[in-house]
C-alpha cells in the first residue's frame, strides 16, 4: 500500500511540474509548441550612414508534396535579442493577408517580414536595422514532403531624393526544417 502511495504522489508531483512550466510559458507569452517548424532568418531596416540603404527580407514557402495538402499553423517572428514580436497566423504577400486555407500540392506564398515588423503600417518609420528570426510550425500528412522555404534578402540604397528605390545587392538561403520538441527541465541538487 504505502508503494502505490508513493507511486501516486511521485506522479501527481511530476505532473503538477509540468503544468507549472506550462503555467509559466504561458505567463511570459512564449506558448510552448512542438510539431514540424521552418526556420528562417534575414534583417529588416534602415542602416543609417552617409550611404544610408534599407535591409528587407521575404521568405517564400512552398508545398513540394504533390498529393498532400501542408497546414501553416502558426508563425512567430522574433528580434535578434530573442523578443517575440509576433505570433500568430501567417500573413502573406505584401499587404498581409491571413493564409487561412492549407497550401495545395506545389503551391507557393511569401512572406514580406517588414509587414510584421512595421506592424502593418507601410507608412510607419523604418527602425534601424536589426535580425529578425522566424519560426513557422506546420501539420501535414504522415508520408508527405516537409514545408521547404527560402529567405531573399536585399538591400535598396537611397537615392537623392531620399527615396529608397535602387535595388543594390540580393541574396537566397534556404530555411531549415526542424521538430521542436519540449524537453522537461533538469532540477538542480541541492549542494
Amino acid at each position: 500500500m504505502k508503494k502505490i502511495v508513493a507511486i501516486v504522489l511521485a506522479v501527481v508531483l511530476l505532473a503538477t511540474g509540468g503544468f507549472g512550466s506550462f503555467a509559466y510559458a504561458q505567463v511570459n507569452g512564449l506558448e510552448p509548441m512542438t510539431g514540424q517548424k521552418l526556420v528562417g532568418w534575414g534583417p529588416v531596416g534602415l542602416a543609417p550612414g552617409s550611404n544610408a540603404f534599407l535591409f528587407l527580407t521575404q521568405f517564400i514557402l512552398t508545398n513540394p508534396d504533390g498529393v498532400s495538402e501542408i497546414t501553416i499553423d502558426r508563425i512567430s517572428v522574433f528580434n535578434a535579442d530573442g523578443t517575440m514580436i509576433y505570433e500568430g497566423p501567417l500573413l502573406v504577400g505584401m499587404v498581409g493577408e491571413e493564409l487561412t486555407e492549407p497550401l495545395a500540392p506545389h503551391q507557393t506564398v511569401d512572406i514580406f517580414l517588414p509587414y510584421y515588423i512595421l506592424e502593418g503600417d507601410p507608412q510607419a518609420p523604418w527602425p534601424e536595422s536589426a535580425y529578425y528570426t522566424t519560426e513557422i510550425f506546420w501539420t501535414g500528412t504522415k508520408n508527405g514532403l516537409p514545408l521547404t522555404g527560402w529567405s531573399w534578402m536585399a538591400t535598396i540604397d537611397m537615392d537623392d531624393e531620399g527615396n529608397y528605390s535602387i535595388l543594390s545587392t540580393g541574396a537566397m538561403s534556404q530555411m531549415v526544417n526542424m521538430e521542436q520538441e519540449l524537453v522537461p527541465e533538469k532540477e538542480e541538487k541541492p549542494k
